[in-house]
Parts: C-alpha cells; structure tokens; sequence
C-alpha cells in the first residue's frame, strides 16, 4: 500500500520526540519554502552512484564490461557470441545462448529460485470471494525479492 506523507499510518509510525521534531522540520521547510529534497542532495547522491563519471565515460564502461561479458559467455558456449550479434543474425539465439550460459553458472538452489520468481512474475493469484467475486493480482513484490536475494547471493559469491 503507497502511503502519503502525513496520514495517520505515517503518524503512528513516528514516536514522541521523532514526531516533534519532524513536525518542526516539516513546518520550517514550508515556512521558508523549502523541501527536504534539494538539488544539492540530488547531485550528492549522483555523485555518489556514478563515482564521479559522467555520463559518456558510464556509457563506455558499461559497453567495455559488456564485451568483457560477451567473451566470458563465448568460451562458455564455444561460439563467437560478439560476432554474432554485431552480424545482427540470429540475436534471439545469442541472448538465448548468454541466459544458458548464465543459468548453468547457478547452483541448483538459484537455479530453483530463479525459476520460482519467473513462475511468479508470469502467473498471478486467483482468489474468489463470495462478496467481491474473482480477484487476480499479480506476484511482482514476491518475484521481485527473490530476484533481489538471487542478486545479493550472486554478488557475495563474486567477492569472495
């Protein structure tokens, strides 16, 4: 549920001295027509996230780890993955190719939750109640955490 800063969830959440003190300062940014955001702070944590690089110079990274990938995937696979895709022939096979290459690199239990989440990010919930009838919701947030884990799990491997 999307909550809206200031109903009473939000304020329930906020105790005592916290709630003084965020009423203060929610208060002080209206008075002075301020936010809490600024452009400072934006451009901090781009400055943060980028390391510094502008965009061009993450454009080129990001194309330099891609080949670098490429040619991991191709010694996997025993095929010239880069060749193929600059050919423009034939991509669907390359990311195929790639996506096995990566499913085989997984443990069996990624491999299974993998799996669970692509499940669940394809098929909804069916729930049915008398009062309301059908109700299909999607399973996006559960797929997500699990992919989310997938990733932790995936970068903690890499590091050690």
């Amino acid at each position: 549920m999307h909550r809206i800063p200031g109903t009473v969830p939000e304020w329930n959440a906020i105790r005592g001295t916290q709630r003084k003190q965020r009423v203060y300062t929610d208060l002080n940014c209206m008075a002075k027509g301020k936010s809490r955001f600024s452009v400072a702070k934006l451009r901090s944590f781009w400055q943060r996230t980028s390391d510094g690089l502008n965009a061009e110079q993450l454009w080129t990274q990001f194309r330099r780890e891609t080949r670098s990938s490429l040619d991991l995937y191709s010694a996997e696979t025993g095929r010239n993955l880069r060749e193929e895709w600059s050919a423009r022939r034939g991509r669907r096979r390359v990311v195929a190719a790639v996506a096995g290459a990566m499913y085989k690199r997984l443990t069996p239990v990624r491999r299974l939750l993998l799996l669970l989440a692509f499940v669940l990010l394809v098929f909804p919930t069916f729930q049915y109640s008398t009062n309301s009838g059908l109700r299909i919701s999607p399973n996006s947030t559960f797929a997500a955490l699990i992919l989310l884990v997938l990733l932790v799990l995936e970068i903690g491997r890499a590091h050690v």
